[in-house]
């Protein structure tokens, strides 16, 4: 990561917004920014940190500072970036689109083999697992986080914008700057992908 985007891999503190902005919306929260308010992209750190760091740990199998790193340069690109954005989809959405390409530039940089954190998978509530299920879900959630791995990281990217954060694919094709069907190939491709990866036996 460069140097601007963080000091001694500690984050650049933003400023905050005085008084509480629970009220103003993302969209008013981003034209403030663009016109030079700096407190006001501290606001939407506020409010969108934990989601961002979480789509940057699940898309680049990384933790800690590495996270932390990308985080920051997340919120440091939207805000010199600010004034581009248009409205096509949600500053939520737009934000993890930014947060996608800062991953995917980290990402050629780097050589990592951790596998994906086991939030992948919910497990009810409720019910007790004998440890046969138990030993069943842990095997398939490291099959599901190899082939999540081996994904190429534009399909990794939109399975979990979509299948995991929940975002449309026309917002993600705004977002992301491609056109919608080409967010649902590239998520049925992942999908095959990931059926077959799942389904096939350990060698």
């Amino acid at each position: 990561m460069s140097g601007s985007a963080t000091r001694k891999g500690r984050l650049i503190p933003l400023r905050r917004i005085e008084g509480s902005a629970d009220e103003i919306s993302d969209e008013a929260l981003l034209n403030a920014c663009a016109a030079g308010e700096a407190a006001a992209m501290g606001a939407l750190f506020d409010r969108h940190a934990a989601r961002v760091a979480g789509f940057l740990r699940r898309i680049s199998r990384e933790t800690g500072p590495d996270v932390a790193d990308m985080l920051q340069a997340t919120f440091l690109e939207a805000q010199r970036s600010a004034t581009r954005f248009r409205g096509r989809s949600t500053v939520a959405t737009w934000l993890l689109a930014i947060a996608g390409n800062i991953a995917s530039h980290y990402a050629r940089g780097e050589r990592r083999r951790r596998h994906m954190e086991a939030a992948l998978a919910t497990t009810p509530k409720g019910h007790v697992k004998t440890p046969s299920e138990e030993a069943e879900r842990s095997q398939l959630l490291a099959r599901l986080a190899a082939g999540l791995d081996a994904l190429p990281q534009d399909q990794r990217i939109v399975y979990v914008m979509c299948e995991i954060e929940g975002v449309t694919g026309r917002e993600a094709a705004s977002a992301m700057r491609i056109s919608e069907p080409g967010v649902w190939r590239r998520l049925h491709d992942a999908k095959v992908f990931l059926r077959r990866f799942i389904e096939r036996e350990p060698e």
